[in-house]
């Protein structure tokens, strides 16, 4: 029987707005085998949930596009020897999940990739392992603030904002309408917070 194997590596990615907004994580510690097996084999990886897998086409010894399906997608198949594959698999840039734009554990869920292996006799494995997709830390970029219920949050805005109206630093924040000012800084009109 076919033989897939996944080693103790934790898959979790954090999203970061400036640098990994989509939540893109290389996938290692994979690998398959069939001590009897010289033909090829089908892998089918697949996301449940969201997101997508990407095999790499440029791994020296590794799979070639053609024997790719649906590469870029949340379910690809692989038609391939298990040497090419696991050369594709052994790569750090081998096998890339992209969580997705608005996709992490808090909303809409887990995500979980599933494994299928099916050698030439038709003998089957199925594996899965889980992939965590942290959300982004909020910060003065993301707009977002987060802090108990009914308790007050400090936000220091300060390295994000040098000058606002000249007013040494000081901001004003919660939920109603923003004061209107002059170029001076004054205020026009009064929000209401």
């Amino acid at each position: 029987l076919p033989v897939i194997t996944l080693d103790s590596s934790v898959y979790e990615v954090e999203k970061v707005i400036a640098t990994n907004p989509d939540g893109e994580l290389y996938l290692e510690g994979i690998s398959i085998g069939d001590i009897d097996e010289t033909s090829n084999v089908s892998l089918v990886l697949s996301t449940t949930n969201y997101g997508t897998l990407t095999f790499s086409t440029s791994v020296t010894g590794g799979l070639t596009s053609g024997e790719i399906s649906g590469n870029g997608t949340g379910s690809v198949t692989i038609t391939s020897t298990i040497a090419k594959i696991n050369a594709t698999l052994a790569s750090s840039s081998g096998l890339k999940y992209v969580a997705g734009s608005g996709n992490d554990i808090v909303d809409p869920g887990a995500s979980t990739i599933n494994i299928n292996l099916t050698d030439s006799s038709s003998g089957q494995t199925l594996a899965s392992k889980a992939v965590t997709v942290l959300p982004a830390v909020p910060n003065a970029d993301s707009i977002n603030a987060v802090g108990e219920e009914d308790t007050s949050t400090i936000v220091d805005l300060s390295a994000k904002v040098t000058d606002i109206n000249d007013n040494s630093g000081r901001f004003i924040l919660g939920t109603g309408s923003a004061d209107v000012t002059d170029s001076n800084g004054t205020i026009i009109t009064a929000g209401s917070i």
